[in-house]
Formats: C-alpha cells, sequence, structure tokens
C-alpha cells in the first residue's frame, strides 16, 4: 500500500539520471536548485514519453509502487500516464534534496467546464516561491518549472506560461498558444488557454490509487479507446494518437496514418524508444 513517498537508493538515483540522459559520474550530484530542476524536467520530457499503452492494451492493474515505477520506465525503458511518470520523478526530486510533492490537477485544454481531478502534478518549494512542474502530459506542459506568481509571463523555450492564482487555492495553468499549427489543437488561433488547473496542497500516494484506478480499469475509460503516446524533442514533438504518427520539426507539423499493427510498433521503436 502506497502510504508515503519513498526514497530512491544511490544505485537507482543514477539509473534514473542516466535514463535522462544526464550522466553525472562518480561524483557528487548537481545542488538541488533551479537551474537543475529544469534540466531535469527538460530531460525527462525528451527521453520517457507519455504512453498509455498499457492501459490500452488492458494490462492491468496499473501498479504505482515506486519499485514497479522504477522497474518500468528505468530497467525496461517505458513510458508511463501522469500518476506513473510525474510519481517516479517526485520521488527521484525528493530524494535529490527538493522541498517536492504531489498536487491534484483538472485537465481544462481550453475549456470553460470544471473537470474532475484525474491528473497528477507536482510542486516544489525554492527559495523564491513555489513551482509547478508536470513530466507526465505530454506536449502542451512547460519544459522548466513554473514560479507560482500570479500573472507572471514566463518564456520556455518557444512557448509561453504564466500562472493565475484562483480561489480556494486552486491555481490556473495559461499557455500562449502559436498559430494554427499549435501543438495538440491544430484547429486552434493564436491566444491563451488555460491548460490545466492545480492546487499547491499535498496530496499522499495512497490518494491517488482511486484515480488511477477510475482512469484505466474501466472499459470505457478514455485511455482505454485509443493509444497516446508523445514525446518532447529539441525542435518540436513526436505524437502517436491512435494510427495518426505526427511529427511537429521547427513549427512544420506532418502527419500520416499508420498501416497496421506493425508499422505502429515500428514507429514506436524507431521514435520512441519503445520496444513490445
Amino acid at each position: 500500500m502506497l502510504t508515503d513517498y519513498a526514497a530512491l537508493t544511490n544505485a537507482q538515483i543514477r539509473g534514473y539520471l542516466e535514463r535522462l540522459g544526464i550522466c553525472p559520474g562518480e561524483g557528487e550530484l548537481p545542488e538541488p536548485d533551479l537551474v537543475f530542476l529544469n534540466r531535469l524536467v527538460e530531460a525527462h520530457q525528451k527521453n520517457i514519453p507519455f504512453e498509455n499503452i498499457d492501459v490500452y492494451r488492458g494490462k492491468l492493474p496499473i501498479l504505482l509502487e515506486v519499485s514497479d515505477l522504477y522497474n518500468k520506465i528505468v530497467i525496461n525503458r517505458r513510458g508511463g500516464y501522469c500518476f506513473e511518470l510525474n510519481g517516479l520523478f517526485v520521488c527521484l526530486l525528493r530524494t535529490l534534496g527538493y522541498d517536492a510533492w504531489s498536487c491534484g490537477c483538472r485537465i481544462m485544454r481550453g475549456n470553460q467546464e470544471i473537470h474532475p481531478v484525474l491528473h497528477r502534478g507536482n510542486v516544489i518549494r525554492l527559495e523564491d516561491g513555489l513551482y509547478f512542474c508536470d513530466v507526465g502530459f505530454g506536449g502542451p506542459m512547460p519544459a522548466h518549472a513554473v514560479l507560482l506568481e500570479s500573472g507572471k509571463h514566463q518564456s520556455i523555450g518557444q512557448e509561453e506560461y504564466w500562472p493565475v492564482e484562483e480561489e480556494h487555492g486552486w491555481w490556473s495553468l495559461v499557455r500562449m498558444k502559436r498559430g494554427q499549427q499549435d501543438d495538440y489543437v491544430p484547429e486552434a488561433s493564436e491566444g491563451a488557454c488555460v491548460e490545466l488547473m492545480f492546487q499547491t496542497s499535498l496530496m499522499e500516494p495512497a490518494d491517488f490509487i482511486p484515480l488511477n484506478y477510475f482512469v484505466s480499469e474501466p472499459a470505457d475509460s478514455f485511455f482505454r479507446l485509443k493509444m497516446m503516446v508523445n514525446l518532447r524533442t529539441d525542435t518540436g514533438y513526436r505524437d502517436i494518437s491512435d494510427m495518426i504518427f505526427t511529427v511537429k520539426e521547427n513549427g512544420r507539423v506532418t502527419r500520416r496514418e499508420l498501416t497496421g499493427e506493425e508499422e505502429r510498433r515500428e514507429v514506436l521503436a524507431q521514435y520512441f524508444g519503445i520496444s513490445l
């Protein structure tokens, strides 16, 4: 039973960092500061894909114990979705010395309706305040941590984000769209979009067990209906949505329909490093 945030061993830390393409050698690890935090977030999004393959294929239950997450994500070089990726990442952050914890989020994607809390994000306390980061959502999330200063615009790569403090302890994370070929929303015009809402209060690992069950077990769950895989790259992203393979490079988006399961497996292996 998940009752607290488990610490990783030294060997697990180094294995995780190597999975992220960060190889500190045998010396001391970098200080737990904002610079290293941003490096970790970006490396995570570029090396470990968001994916729901196990849920989609009915390989249930989805296990959230740290040992299971480490074996799947690091040892077996897979990805995962928010409860898995952000769940393991927060353990890495805490073991590295960050004051970090998980929080509950509402996926909004520009919708006006209030959606239920079905997403896991992470909050980090640094000397200058609280930061939010997310390595378990895919392309719409910033590649660095976002300082929680209401209305403060923050340029991260080619994107712009700003948090807005709402009532009752909630925050909105706003993302500036970049025109008609915007990530995930091809038809969107330029403008601001609330990607998600979140609270900064701590949620224990056990709190995510029923949420994980709710989005993975029912046959009509969104995550059971189609395969979704996403990986950030230096110039954009790669994405699989059912049988559509999308690549964005330097603002240019190309899409092609995959011919069948064999070709989809080839794309997963070649472009996402996932061998099934």
